[in-house]
């Protein structure tokens, strides 16, 4: 207890992008098996529906129709493309909820199944659902002022669901928390945001050209 009040009252330990990312790669590959499983749950079905939809429910045929002249087939085109985007949207939620909370199971020493896992994700996703609204909604309000507040805002409410997600701090307040962090260490925050993104073009560029 004094050991665990001591480091509380320290503060969080800042570390380098180099040891983030060491540490991030050790975590993944020491539970490589439960998160391949917790993505295999959601992009197997997804990429089952989406085959489906393209080839029995919106075939070529259907889609040659699909004019002004024909209001039916717009209409059911329209349903199916927001019917589709709340199920991606909800999927990749439960997934991103299941994700961390597998992570931090394991960084808590703990350990929890892809079940358990989602289960707790479906209990969690309404609650991450309107943190992301809120935070869409201020994200649209600041880039109607112009782009870089919106650039700005998005960097500052970042963290909010991974706020809702370790701390439990739910609606508002998790965008706030996301706020007061990102604010004590911008420089940071921004750097290793850059190596991530800078990280993920190259492996989509690698990925395009093998």
């Amino acid at each position: 207890d004094t050991t665990r009040s001591t480091a509380l009252s320290s503060g969080p330990q800042k570390k380098g992008t180099i040891r983030l990312l060491k540490e991030s790669y050790d975590l993944f590959d020491h539970n490589l098996l439960a998160l391949a499983k917790t993505v295999v749950v959601v992009v197997v079905p997804l990429i089952a529906y989406y085959w489906f939809l393209t080839s029995s429910i919106l075939p070529p045929e259907f889609m040659n129709r699909m004019t002004l002249q024909d209001p039916a087939a717009l209409a059911k085109f329209m349903l199916i493309v927001i019917g589709s985007a709340f199920l991606t949207v909800s999927a990749l939620s439960l997934y991103h909820i299941a994700l961390l909370c597998i992570l931090k199971a394991a960084e808590e020493g703990g350990k929890l199944t892809t079940f358990a896992a989602y289960r707790r994700a479906w209990a969690q996703l309404p609650a991450y659902s309107s943190i992301s609204s809120l935070v869409a909604l201020k994200l649209a309000l600041w880039s109607l002022l112009f782009v870089i507040p919106g650039l700005i805002f998005g960097l500052l409410y970042s963290l909010s669901n991974v706020v809702f997600l370790i701390d439990g701090t739910k609606g508002a307040a998790a965008l706030v928390e996301s706020k007061r962090l990102i604010k004590a260490n911008p420089g940071i925050a921004l750097w290793n945001l850059t190596v991530m993104l800078v990280l993920v073009a190259l492996a989509w560029f690698l990925a395009d050209v093998l």
